[in-house]
């Protein structure tokens, strides 16, 4: 990080998780009581078991690992996938606003560096409202840290791993790619996307389940 010239960020599995209080009745109703700890990482098992399938089944497998990985046997997981399905459509509110542990603060470890940051995320219009609601990061001053860009997929009408999403933040940060880094939770649209725009990826992977 101290020899970037600039950091790129994704939003969703670096800052936000999937909300317990989204997630959890449908897993109760199955007859697990998992844990806030285990709630975490089965986001990242899930995005690890998701990333071997095909695009039209991503979000099935991702919805099916995660009940696996908060002790659904596997023969029911298929009816808590769907009735995790049904309480995140359900869900008055985004399901991903809770806020990833330690994550502030290490945006504000890396904001300390001095170098550009700006947040590419694949979302749906909302995602720079909801980082500056929860003090993460925003745009000029505010309660967060202040980035140079936030980059929202469903408002500038392209989306990861499409190289042309980088290069729209790296547009609004002034800097080329040549020592840029980006740091996102999935091979398919952030490690592949980084690369494909010549930026290094740096994937999070806390818990080291992707193959």
């Amino acid at each position: 990080m101290p020899s970037a010239s600039a950091v790129l960020l994704d939003a969703g599995g670096v800052f936000f998780l999937p909300s317990p209080e989204v997630m959890l009745p449908p897993l109760r109703a199955a007859g697990v009581q998992p844990g806030v700890p285990v709630l975490e990482r089965a986001h990242y098992k899930a995005t690890a078991a998701a990333e071997s399938v095909p695009e039209s089944d991503r979000w099935p497998a991702y919805l099916r690992a995660y009940a696996g990985a908060c002790g659904v046997a596997g023969e029911k997981r298929g009816a808590v996938a769907a009735g995790l399905e049904r309480a995140i459509r359900a869900s008055t509110g985004s399901t991903w606003q809770y806020v990833a542990p330690g994550s502030i603060e290490g945006l504000r470890e890396i904001a300390a560096l001095g170098v550009p940051l700006a947040i590419v995320s694949n979302s749906d219009g909302t995602v720079e409202q909801e980082l500056a609601e929860f003090g993460i990061c925003q745009t000029g001053p505010g309660d967060g840290v202040e980035v140079g860009a936030v980059i929202d997929s469903a408002v500038v009408g392209v989306e990861k791993p499409d190289p042309r999403i980088f290069a729209l933040a790296l547009e609004k940060l002034g800097v080329g790619p040549d020592g840029v880094v980006h740091v996102g939770d999935t091979v398919r649209f952030d490690v592949d996307g980084a690369r494909a725009a010549g930026i290094r990826p740096i994937h999070l992977d806390p818990y080291g389940d992707c193959p």
